[in-house]
């Protein structure tokens, strides 16, 4: 349990340096390692962060607006032109070891996703 409460405590690190970042007007880069996956799940929340900051978005509504970006938006029709299947990269092990603002929704990963 302590290591997921510092993963969590970490990725509210990472938020927070991107809000002061964009709060500043910072040119940033988000990226994992391949660029794709994990890189996906960050820029769809931060979509959410900037929906509520600039647009008077309410955070109630971020769960499911959340889901829809990641199931529907440009980061996952990316999936299918990276490995050619419109499945994350995220086997169910990993899926559990992500902090929860960065976990894909149900049916948009698996094992059988594989990259090319």
């Amino acid at each position: 349990k302590q290591w997921y409460q510092r993963r969590v405590a970490i990725t509210a690190g990472i938020v927070l340096a991107e809000q002061i970042g964009r709060d500043i007007g910072c040119v940033r880069c988000t990226s994992c390692k391949s660029a794709k996956d994990r890189t996906s799940m960050s820029l769809t929340y931060e979509y959410c962060n900037i929906l509520c900051k600039q647009h008077d978005f309410h955070t109630e509504d971020v769960p499911p607006v959340l889901e829809q970006f990641r199931r529907d938006g440009t980061r996952y029709h990316n999936t299918f032109k990276n490995i050619g299947s419109y499945k994350y990269c995220f086997n169910k092990l990993q899926c559990k070891m992500l902090p929860p603002i960065y976990k894909p929704p149900p049916g948009t990963f698996g094992d059988g996703a594989q990259q090319t």
